[in-house]
């Protein structure tokens, strides 16, 4: 159902263990003890994953998985040879199947974009109502020196009128005293 195309393992050897390398296993030691593996320990890795996370969820794992593995048998048997680098190809699997994952694929990324969509278009409600509403405080606060001035132009108003009143007042009065002067003045003269 599902197939590795190419398979990468890169080993080092130190020097200090090559002739008991070759004395145990042969010149072909990689061969025993690394790729004849490689086969078991994928069957391990995909025997407790399903189809998705093989194919897509840690896919990006298998490499590593598969270098730890190898590795943990080798500090055992061979010590002195080590894992330096696996590399594995994305997995072929059946025509439909694969059909089946870009069809989802495309339909998350679909679900992506009317996400981000939505995202953009709240962003832009949120945005156009805090221009409103940084408007109807610059209206509310204009409205408010609008107010503050009517207030004060009242007040001056009223002030003025009051000093007129004062001052038509005083000149009545002066006017008054005067002729009350002026008559008292005059009854004197009179009697």
């Amino acid at each position: 159902m599902i197939y590795f195309d190419r398979i990468e393992v890169v080993n080092i050897l130190s020097p200090d263990s090559v002739y008991d390398m070759v004395k145990n296993y042969t010149a072909d030691y990689d061969r025993t003890l690394i790729f004849n593996k490689v086969h078991h320990e994928l069957n391990q890795f995909c025997s407790v994953h399903n189809l998705q996370e093989v194919y897509i969820n840690l896919f990006d794992q298998i490499d590593e998985n598969l270098k730890t593995a190898l590795q943990r048998d080798l500090i055992i048997m061979a010590p002195g040879l080590f894992i330096q680098a696996v590399r594995v190809t994305k997995p072929k699997i059946p025509e439909t199947i694969r059909r089946n994952y870009e069809m989802i694929e495309a339909e998350k990324t679909k679900l992506l974009i009317a996400e981000q969509k939505q995202k953009v278009v709240e962003k832009d409600a949120e945005t156009d109502r805090k221009k409103a509403l940084i408007d109807a405080e610059k209206v509310a606060q204009v409205a408010k020196i609008q107010y503050t001035q009517k207030i004060l132009e009242q007040e001056s108003l009223k002030k003025m009128s009051y000093i007129e009143d004062e001052m038509h007042f005083s000149r009545e009065k002066m006017k008054a005293d005067g002729e009350y002067y002026s008559k008292l003045k005059l009854a004197e003269a009179n009697k």
